[in-house]
């Protein structure tokens, strides 16, 4: 998710914005230390187009 972000050009900041989050919780999801709630999921995918399938994967594995 982190490459995706850098890749698109969108800031930690950026997420956390949109989310209401602060930008050490979304470091935190982007880190996979923190889960990603679906309806966050959504909310990013429909403001900067990021595929779910990159939001959501489990990389626990």
């Amino acid at each position: 998710m982190r490459d995706w972000f850098r890749n698109h050009d969108i800031s930690q900041a950026e997420i956390a914005a949109c989310l209401g989050l602060t930008v050490s919780a979304v470091s935190r999801i982007v880190n996979y230390q923190r889960s990603l709630s679906l309806e966050n999921a959504m909310k990013l995918h429909e403001q900067f187009q990021i595929p779910l399938d990159v939001m959501l994967i489990d990389n626990h594995s």
